[in-house]
């Protein structure tokens, strides 16, 4: 069933009884009821262990029998024989709180509902009173009463008592409310740990596993804000597993001395004090200056991630706030610390998935790493690696967008703080924890650059770097005209070819890498010491050194949607298609390119010299296969213009009885690349250039 059939089916049965909200559970599917086990049994165990806490007090067990009854009398719970069972029973425990204004003795069913507190603002007080007042209406239409109302500010307070209202406010409150598990303080507003059960019996624990585990879970911290100080006992934790110790055997050594320490740090966390609001100024929200930041790491003992908000004040000045914090320990499979760095980006990813549903309006996202190597995986193709890193970085790349990750170095990393932990006073006074690093609330300018960036800018603003490069002059439309019209041919072709086609990032990659290919293996000029036996040479030799004599291949990893034979034959003819098509355009583009260019330097009638190294056309073969030739002698027509040239070339197959080849028209002819771009040099000489690749500059 779906959640939206789940809550339309619960707002159908939906009825209201003696003035209180009722409702059958909502099953998953019809069969479920029938098919559903008996639990009795777990829910016996379970009540046993409650039974054994009341052996042993006395006014555990009076307080658990007296709310038991007031729930029968008012007609929460009943008693069911055996004949109305139908299949579930709901265990139930106790949970007590002395220091509550309201309940100390609660019973909790185990049912998988809850009610807790409301935590909430306004930023006026007619806005808070609407909304206290709203509230207490709704839920008292189902004999649902809303009770110890505090407050930050004394105005609201005045007007609650003040009013007519049912609100019922916290007449005996000391200032320190227990408010979803944390201490607010409403005088100061700020937040801090409760350690009221925890500090009255923490002398009496025996270092025991079961003991630590108790201490631990004892100390609750739903947003992180002391991760530094329990990393340390999660990971002691971590350690008593590995040296398989049993839950109530008593250690001793360096791991005992651990444990000490760390729980004398406890009493300090006391003199805690963590702003509750995130905007001192109140700041909207929508302001185009407020981001969010969040830096990951890892170590080999844990990994996690941090999340500040970085916003403006009235002032002009830039602040930052602690906002949440995830952390884990490193799994006992060890992996490798790239990947637990990875880990740290995953937990960051999700961190950000979680605050942009809650900042709606903050556009503005920064992730940061200190590993080089996780942000080289986060912005690549995933298809590229193995499987654990593969699945991960897909995930962080479908929750945050690889342009937003950025390096950080570690000095600058609070997320470092989780790889050594923090002593409890320490942590309460160290700025970069609370507020992120100092350069966060400095403008975006001076925030610290990358050293590798600063190492390729020196390298390129070295003097033998600036004078091997030529700069086109700004705004000057006509310099480089060849290479810019060879570099509009491509794209209009491309263009063209592809239109409105939907290719993956492996498709047109390969499609990019062949059309390169075509390109680099177009002959610009001959080379050799045998002129009558030229050799083309062509980019590829500047780039590679070598002719391409075929296209490159590129090896592709067969996603979901290319897994079949049918799917693949269909991807490579579409592919075939698409290279035949960018060829024919191209080639089209690329020649009257070339006459056109060599046309300006034409001031006679015959564009063609004897000796003059050209291309010989043929319809029948792709370009890069195209043969060279020279002129031997010039055949011109009666009008005195050249038609027809005679030709020679390598090829023993294109010759007459007379050693030289038929007759060829001059719209079989093409000339070179290299000659088009010799501007103000005769052209006879220009052909019969001697280009031996021993005397090219070393540079090529």
């Amino acid at each position: 069933m779906k959640p939206s059939d789940t809550l339309c089916n619960f707002g159908k049965k939906l009825t209201i009884t003696n003035n209180r909200y009722e409702c059958p559970l909502q099953w998953k599917s019809p069969k479920m009821r029938e098919t559903l086990g008996n639990n009795f049994e777990v829910a016996k165990k379970r009540f046993a262990n409650l039974e054994k806490r009341f052996n042993h007090d006395d006014s555990l067990f009076d307080r658990y029998n007296a709310v038991m009854k007031e729930q029968i009398q008012a007609g929460i719970i009943e008693m069911c024989s055996d004949e109305c069972f139908i299949g579930y029973v709901m265990p139930h425990r106790e949970v007590l709180r002395d220091s509550s204004s309201s309940t100390k003795t609660r019973i909790v069913y185990d049912a998988s509902s809850k009610l807790d507190d409301l935590f909430y603002g306004s930023s006026t007080i007619q806005d808070a009173f609407i909304l206290s007042s709203d509230a207490v209406s709704i839920l008292k239409d189902a004999n649902m009463n809303m009770r110890k109302f505090d407050t930050n500010s004394k105005e609201l307070k005045n007007v609650w008592l003040n009013s007519n209202s049912d609100i019922e406010t916290n007449e005996h409150s000391d200032n320190h409310l227990k408010v979803l598990g944390l201490v607010w303080n409403n005088l100061d507003d700020t937040l801090g740990i409760d350690l009221h059960s925890l500090l009255s019996k923490l002398n009496e624990n025996e270092c025991t596993k079961r003991n630590v585990l108790h201490t631990a879970a004892k100390l609750f911290d739903p947003s992180g804000f002391i991760s530094p100080f329990l990393i340390r006992i999660k990971c002691l934790l971590q350690e008593l597993w590995q040296l398989g110790i049993g839950w109530d055997e008593v250690f001793t050594g360096q791991i005992k001395e651990n444990f000490q320490n760390w729980c004398k740090e406890i009493k300090d966390l006391q003199n805690l004090k963590i702003p509750r609001y995130y905007f001192p100024d109140q700041i909207v929200i929508d302001n185009q200056d407020t981001q969010l930041h969040i830096f990951s790491d890892a170590s080999l003992k844990s990994f996690g991630a941090v999340a500040y908000l970085r916003y403006k004040t009235s002032k002009g000045k830039f602040q930052t706030s602690f906002v949440i914090w995830k952390s884990r320990e490193a799994p006992i499979k060890k992996l490798t610390l790239p990947r637990l760095e990875l880990m740290g980006a995953i937990i960051a990813s999700r961190i950000v998935k979680h605050l942009k549903g809650i900042f709606k309006d903050i556009k503005k996202v920064f992730c940061l790493s200190d590993s080089t190597i996780v942000l080289h995986w986060i912005k690549g193709s995933a298809s590229k690696y193995k499987q654990f890193v593969a699945n991960r970085v897909i995930e962080i790349q479908e929750t945050t967008d690889p342009i937003s990750w950025k390096h950080c170095s570690g000095k600058h990393n609070p997320a470092d703080l989780l790889t050594r932990g923090l002593a409890s006073r320490d942590l309460i006074t160290f700025i970069k924890w609370w507020h992120g690093p100092e350069w966060l609330r400095d403008v975006e300018n001076l925030w610290p650059k990358v050293k590798e960036f600063k190492r390729i800018w020196n390298i390129l603003n070295h003097p033998d770097v600036k004078n091997f490069y030529s700069y086109i002059v700004e705004r000057a439309v006509w310099w480089g005209g060849f290479y810019e019209g060879m570099v509009r041919t491509v794209k209009t072709a491309l263009r063209k070819t592809l239109g409105k086609s939907c290719l993956t990032v492996e498709q047109l990659l390969t499609v990019i890498i062949e059309i390169e290919g075509m390109i680099n293996s177009r002959p610009i000029t001959y080379v050799g010491n045998d002129t009558e036996e030229p050799t083309a040479l062509t980019p590829a030799h500047f780039l590679l050194g070598k002719r391409i004599t075929s296209l490159p291949s590129v090896r592709l990893r067969l996603d979901s949607n290319l897994s079949s034979r049918k799917c693949l034959i269909k991807s490579f003819n579409y592919r075939e298609r698409l290279m035949r098509s960018f060829w024919t355009r191209w080639k089209n583009e690329y020649l009257l390119n070339l006459r056109s260019a060599h046309s300006s330097l034409v001031k006679n009638s015959s564009p063609f010299k004897v000796n003059d190294v050209i291309l010989i056309k043929d319809d029948h073969l792709p370009r890069n296969f195209w043969k060279l030739g020279r002129i031997i002698e010039l055949l011109p027509g009666r009008d005195g213009k050249v038609r027809v040239c005679k030709i020679t070339s390598q090829s023993k197959f294109d010759v007459t009885l007379d050693g030289f080849a038929s007759r060829l028209a001059a719209e079989f002819i093409i000339f070179m690349e290299f000659f088009s771009l010799i501007l103000g040099v005769d052209q006879l000489a220009a052909s019969r250039l001697q280009l031996d690749s021993r005397n090219l500059p070393e540079f090529l």
